[in-house]
């Protein structure tokens, strides 16, 4: 799964590394936990925009939605076809942009948090879903898509994000695209090499934890 992440990459270069528009306003953040607001890249009218979104989605075929629980990843081998997001899948995908992720490796007593980026640095393009809001006047919300771990992930957890190529964004985000048998290719796990990983301090288990003393490596 991927339950929390890091964004700091200024607002105005992500907008650039998508050719999105507008530049919202946006804060370093190196602990974000579900229910947060977070940014996501989707095509609308042959553009690409950057804006704000809820991270957690709660399915709307939920009779009573108020007070449930939100869902913040979905498969992605199954999310074509599952009700709560096939809808999502072939009209609504996004792209969440993040500088990294975390993972807890479970050990004999406690859990180990390892950090995840970009081995040659830069953002990571997170494959995403999105929904309109429950109410109106507010942004947004999103899930992300999860695959099987590669071989870098494997030894702490048997699921990691998706991380779409730059060759793959474009045809994710094309709202053109409905055929799920060529979305699904893109969706593989992280090609070895392409990221990189440490261990970090058990802090950002507390979500209210901040800063970029965060990604401080432990250990060896």
């Amino acid at each position: 799964m991927c339950g929390r992440f890091v964004l700091f990459t200024p607002a105005d270069v992500i907008a650039a590394e998508f050719q999105a528009s507008p530049i919202p306003r946006l804060t370093a953040r190196y602990n974000i936990a579900p229910s947060s607001t977070i940014l996501m890249v989707r095509e609308v009218g042959g553009h690409n925009i950057l804006e704000p979104a809820r991270w957690g989605v709660v399915p709307a075929w939920l009779r009573e939605r108020a007070g449930a629980s939100q869902l913040i990843n979905a498969r992605s081998e199954t999310a074509a076809e599952k009700p709560t997001f096939a809808a999502a899948f072939r009209q609504r995908r996004c792209i969440v942009p993040a500088d990294g992720f975390y993972e807890w490796q479970k050990l004999d007593s406690r859990k180990q948090p390892f950090y995840f980026s970009k081995a040659e640095g830069g953002l990571l393009s997170l494959a995403g879903l999105w929904e309109a809001p429950q109410t109106q006047g507010e942004p947004p919300c999103c899930v992300i898509l999860t695959t099987d771990a590669n071989e870098l992930m494997r030894p702490v957890h048997n699921r990691m994000p998706v991380v779409l190529t730059r060759q793959a964004r474009s045809i994710w985000l094309d709202t053109g695209i409905t055929d799920t048998d060529a979305l699904m290719p893109l969706l593989a796990p992280a090609s070895d090499g392409v990221l990189t990983k440490w261990p970090v301090g058990a802090r950002i288990g507390r979500a209210s934890e901040e800063g970029s003393d965060l990604l401080s490596r432990v250990g060896r």
